[in-house]
């Protein structure tokens, strides 16, 4: 019995942090999402640009 309001307590706790990585991992994959189709609009800006601009772009591509 002691062991189950072990667990009862504990419970609570665990739920609270899976909600807390949850979201976490939400606004990291969210952040990326967004740079990556800002990184496109620009790609597409400059898709009759310079050599050099592209190496820059495909830089910050890897840098993600």
């Amino acid at each position: 019995m002691v062991r189950l309001n072990q667990v009862i307590k504990v419970l609570p706790m665990a739920i609270k942090e899976i909600k807390v990585m949850a979201l976490k991992e939400y606004r990291v994959s969210a952040l990326k999402e967004f740079k990556v189709k800002a990184l496109i609009k620009t790609a597409m800006r400059h898709s009759r640009s310079s050599t050099t601009s592209k190496i820059r772009l495909t830089m910050l591509y890897t840098k993600l």
